[in-house]
């Protein structure tokens, strides 16, 4: 028996299947139409991944149909699936259908035609989506007008904490974007920059953001075109210490203004 029929007898069987994980399983639009009556039948499912198993675009569409109709579904994982622009646009649609939906998955999708328009895609549904806490582009193609789109919605999105753009071929610019980003957002708490194309400088802009922001903040960047263990240490002890300096400058600032009002009440007084 296909583990994929055995999934589908648990489903029909079982009202609390919980987590259904299909992988390396070629599913065909006639084995995702069954998958998709098994899971309109049972509402029970809360994690649903389904990663490279060539699912078509008529495939993601007939699935997510069925979900609609589940209103506990949590996280969805259709990553390495070769997913096309249509297939993007459909699972990104189905988080304004879906609320319940924190966690979106669909990492290796985002290559060849469907990159950078699927990141545009993305980005400007995350700028108002207000349940999403973790997504997870990374083993993409995103161009830095993609990464401007997604570190553009950050700066509106409440609500996000992990986002994953791990080899994404970002670049010293989509740095650039992302740390400005980082900036006026506090919500995020961990990025995952490894293996992109970031220089020292993208890595100075970052570290820079972090500091500003002051909030507990998990990074990775390794393995990007920079001595990582070497640098990254040292621009953020760097940066820190400037940040804690222009603090100080502001202190005493404050203070002096604060006296020189008060000499000028007692003066008041006075006459």
């Amino acid at each position: 028996m296909r583990f994929l029929d055995d999934c589908l007898q648990k489903l029909k069987n079982n009202p609390d299947y919980g987590t259904l994980e299909l992988r390396h399983d070629t599913i065909s639009d006639e084995d995702a139409t069954a998958l998709a009556v098994g899971l309109s039948s049972n509402t029970s499912v809360t994690i649903l991944q389904i990663l490279s198993c060539k699912i078509s675009d008529y495939g993601i569409q007939i699935i997510t149909t069925a979900l609609g109709l589940n209103k506990k579904i949590a996280e969805l994982d259709f990553s390495r699936n070769n997913v096309s622009y249509e297939g993007i646009k459909t699972l990104v649609g189905l988080l304004t259908i879906i609320p319940s939906i924190t966690v979106l998955r669909i990492w290796s999708n985002l290559t060849d035609g469907s990159s950078n328009a699927g990141a545009l895609l993305i980005g400007e549904n995350l700028a108002n989506n207000k349940n999403l806490l973790c997504l997870d582009l990374s083993w993409g193609a995103i161009s830095d007008e993609g990464i401007k789109v997604i570190a553009n919605s950050l700066t509106l999105n409440k609500t996000l904490t992990e986002l994953d753009l791990r080899n994404c071929e970002i670049s010293d610019k989509g740095a650039e974007y992302l740390a400005a980003a980082l900036e006026a957002n506090t919500t995020l708490k961990t990025l995952y920059l490894q293996g992109n194309n970031i220089s020292i400088n993208g890595a100075k802009d970052i570290a820079r953001a972090i500091c500003i922001r002051d909030v507990k903040f998990t990074i990775n960047l390794f393995e990007n075109n920079f001595d990582y263990f070497r640098v990254w240490p040292r621009l953020l002890e760097k940066y820190e210490e400037e940040m804690a300096s222009t603090k100080d400058a502001l202190n005493v600032k404050t203070s002096d203004d604060s006296a020189r009002h008060a000499d000028s009440k007692k003066l008041k007084i006075s006459s």
